[in-house]
């Protein structure tokens, strides 16, 4: 099915509007009723000096631009909006192009998705991390993406923002880093079925080594909680249950097949099922992938790896998985791209 790029344009047209009526009534004085909770609460708190949170340079950050006359509340929602709005999905734009002739339909695409993405759009009306955290993503992979297409100038910028990754989110750090390391892998096998069995088998001698017990004791056993949480108990596995336990909560979590509730319903509507198609793109079509297609997979597979064992909450999930649908949006562009141009040649 072919879609108009007329029609994109005006979809795209929509979503500015919306986000800037959306602003516009926060300077009025009417509170969203989403933006980031509690906190966002205490992040406010933080920086005008009430309490003191510092678990991550976030916090810091803010105290630090109240302490020179610069923090509001409602200033940093204002460039939180111009970065979701303009700035990040430019960027992601800039990321697919690289190299490769952009068409308008495509670029359409990726600034509608990267604008538009309901967990990031929610929180960038408050003061919570996350909109600044996923710029801060995206900046990291513009940049290695540059070091893997030979530009080795950029390798500061990665080293810079690995670092400030890895104190926002350990994790995330963690995962930008190690996917530099074991993308060749990926690369080399470049099967998707032997790289899964090989990708269970290394999570299941992971696991009964007991290199995995940290997570699993993060995570808790998964019983007693309601409401939106899985309710899958890792801690109790063996060898052969395990990979069956993480499978059930990867597609509950990754791919959003868990839905206890009309709110759910509606995130796998608007987030999974996007992102499901463009899953199926990569993998289908992964014979294009570049080198740079590739660290972004292993991104995604090693990331989820570690919260989709720590974490067994779906409202967790949808927000922490933004980094791993943007890589697979982005590799999905550019294989688009490279096919498109090969088919041209």
């Amino acid at each position: 099915m072919k879609i108009n790029n007329n029609y994109l344009l005006y979809i795209c047209w929509c979503v500015i509007f919306l986000k800037v009526l959306m602003y516009i009534s926060i300077l009025f004085g009417v509170r969203i009723g989403f933006g980031g909770g509690n906190d966002a609460e205490m992040y406010n708190l933080h920086a005008l000096g009430y309490i003191t949170i510092n678990t991550t340079y976030w916090p810091i950050f803010l105290r630090w631009l109240n302490s020179i006359g610069f923090y509001s509340r409602d200033g940093v929602v204002a460039a939180y909006q111009l970065l979701t709005l303009i700035i990040i999905p430019l960027f992601a734009c800039l990321i697919v192009h690289s190299g490769q002739r952009l068409t308008l339909k495509v670029g359409l695409f990726v600034f509608f998705i990267f604008s538009f993405y309901p967990t990031l759009f929610m929180f960038s009306y408050d003061v919570a991390r996350d909109v600044a955290m996923f710029f801060l993503f995206i900046l990291g992979i513009y940049s290695a993406q540059k070091f893997l297409y030979g530009n080795f100038i950029f390798l500061f910028s990665v080293i810079l923002f690995s670092f400030l990754l890895f104190n926002f989110r350990g994790y995330l750090g963690f995962s930008f880093v190690c996917s530099f390391l074991f993308f060749p892998l990926l690369k080399k096998i470049n099967n998707p079925k032997v790289f899964l069995l090989f990708y269970i088998l290394i999570l299941t001698i992971i696991r009964s080594s007991g290199y995995m017990d940290p997570l699993l004791d993060y995570r808790g056993d998964g019983w007693d909680s309601g409401g939106s949480s899985l309710g899958l108990d890792m801690i109790n596995t063996s060898a052969i249950t395990f990979p069956i336990v993480f499978i059930l909560s990867y597609l509950a979590q990754v791919f959003g097949f868990f839905i206890p509730n009309l709110s759910s319903l509606i995130v796998f509507l608007t987030e999974s099922v996007p992102f499901l198609i463009c899953f199926y793109y990569v993998i289908v079509n992964i014979r294009f992938s570049d080198s740079f297609c590739y660290y972004l997979i292993t991104f995604f597979l090693i990331y989820n790896s570690i919260w989709v064992i720590a974490n067994d909450n779906l409202g967790t999930a949808c927000r922490i998985r933004i980094y791993s649908y943007a890589a697979i949006y982005i590799a999905a562009g550019i294989i688009y791209l490279k096919k498109k141009n090969i088919a041209i040649a």
